[in-house]
């Protein structure tokens, strides 16, 4: 049973994600917008025919393409910014796990089809954005292709359509394509997108902007609670207590705290025991504590091949060959440390710790050129701040190494500091070498 208009909304989507790609000609920004909607949306899982014909990949080296006829491509240099040489060097190892890895085609495959993508992105941002408002359209963009994700798991959780789990007696609600086909997954999609859509919505001054992002803001939230997943329950906690700390309007926050609260009234008696096994995480047996045997397996794994580990997409097939349970590791860490060794976890652990770098960089040097308070830049650094603690503290509960949350927010922090040097907003000591 598909939501009211659900097909004509997805060939509406689809014929956006060609009019942007082709826009992409006129101004490059419509390119990479284009990009993203086929990241989120799927479409060669969606229409056998597009999947084909790779129609991602023909999209990328159009892009590509017109990266190259721009001139654009010595912006995403790894001399040009801290962010991009650590970028270069954990995209760098996880292709250098692929020959050696446990199973080398499927290694190879999972790269592709993950990491390619992602990589992509990242240099399209960099290359193809050139203003800070373009910033602002992009996470509109995103806001809005997540709020398509979360429209049908919405739509099956009011009409009690989903996976019945026998145990609790609570139904997992989810969506079609890959990113949204699980409830763990459908949860990460909803948790990581509602950060912009807090800070969006504090900080934007136009009413029909800040009404958008307030319903974006819900629409995450009550999908979150329809994939039943107690991962994205923590995740919900957790934005609460990070929206508490950096809200300056506390007020706001309470009332939207309230609103948030009210969601939660509907639930019956065996949803709330479900999610209170969250307080139970690594004590007794079943899948809180296998998020704990996710992070030992990783641990062993890279025991057995310390340097690059069993290599990129292969922590279930070595699982299953070593310690007979060929399930994924439900653990971003066991995963990062199996998958990629030490190689991976120092290049991946500098990217996230210069983003966080470049982070308070930016807010030290606009509080010194007296724009602290200008909302553009404010929201989107917050945001990303934001989304980066949630993603590490989740981490222990759910394999999100491939997850693009993480790369996109690096490649905005790069196009931020570009953007703000150009306009001349930053004092002379703290702007780009």
């Amino acid at each position: 049973m598909l939501p009211p208009y659900y097909q004509e909304l997805e060939l509406v989507i689809l014929g956006m994600i060609f009019i942007l790609l082709a826009a992409g000609l006129y101004k490059t920004k419509y390119a990479v917008i284009a990009y993203l909607f086929i990241m989120l949306f799927r479409p060669g899982e969606l229409y056998e025919v597009l999947g084909q014909i790779r129609f991602e990949l023909l999209s990328g080296i159009y892009i590509g393409t017109l990266i190259l006829f721009r001139g654009r491509l010595k912006q995403v240099s790894w001399r040009t910014h801290d962010i991009n040489k650590a970028m270069f060097l954990f995209i760098g190892v996880v292709y250098l796990s692929v020959p050696q890895a446990f199973d080398v085609a499927f290694s190879w495959d999972y790269a592709y089809s993950n990491f390619f993508l992602i990589f992509s992105l990242y240099i399209m941002i960099i290359c193809l954005l050139n203003e800070i408002k373009d910033l602002k359209l992009l996470i509109y963009m995103y806001l809005i292709m997540t709020m398509w994700l979360a429209y049908m798991p919405i739509f099956n959780h009011l009409s009690g359509i989903g996976h019945l789990r026998l145990g609790p007696g609570i139904i997992h609600s989810k969506g079609i394509t890959s990113g949204v086909a699980g409830h763990v997954g459908l949860a990460n999609m909803m948790t990581q997108a509602i950060p912009f859509a807090y800070f969006t919505f504090i900080n934007e001054r136009n009413k029909i902007g800040k009404g958008f992002a307030l319903l974006a803001l819900i629409m995450y939230v009550y999908a979150t609670i329809g994939s039943g997943s107690r991962g994205g329950f923590l995740g919900l906690i957790i934005c609460a207590a990070i929206f508490f700390i950096k809200t300056k309007r506390r007020s706001l926050f309470l009332i939207l705290l309230g609103v948030g609260i009210f969601l939660f009234t509907g639930l019956d008696e065996k949803y709330l025991n479900w999610m209170s096994t969250i307080s139970d995480f690594g004590m007794n047996e079943g899948s809180a504590h296998s998020r704990w045997d996710g992070l030992r397996n990783g641990i062993d794994m890279a025991m057995r091949r310390p340097i690059l580990g069993v290599g990129v997409g292969c922590y279930s097939l070595a699982r299953g060959a070593w310690f007979g349970w060929s399930v994924w590791a439900h653990n971003h860490y066991g995963e990062l440390i199996g998958e990629l060794g030490i190689l991976g976890v120092a290049s991946w652990t500098w990217l996230i710790y210069l983003c966080f770098k470049e982070i308070k960089r930016l807010k030290k040097g606009l509080i010194k050129a007296g724009l602290e308070r200008d909302k553009i830049y404010e929201g989107v650094l917050d945001a990303c701040w934001a989304a980066l603690v949630l993603r590490l503290i989740i981490g222990m509960t759910t394999h999100s190494l491939s997850v693009f949350i993480w790369y996109m927010i690096a490649a905005l922090l790069v196009v931020m500091s570009k953007g703000i040097e150009k306009e001349g907003l930053l004092p002379e000591k703290t702007k780009l070498s």
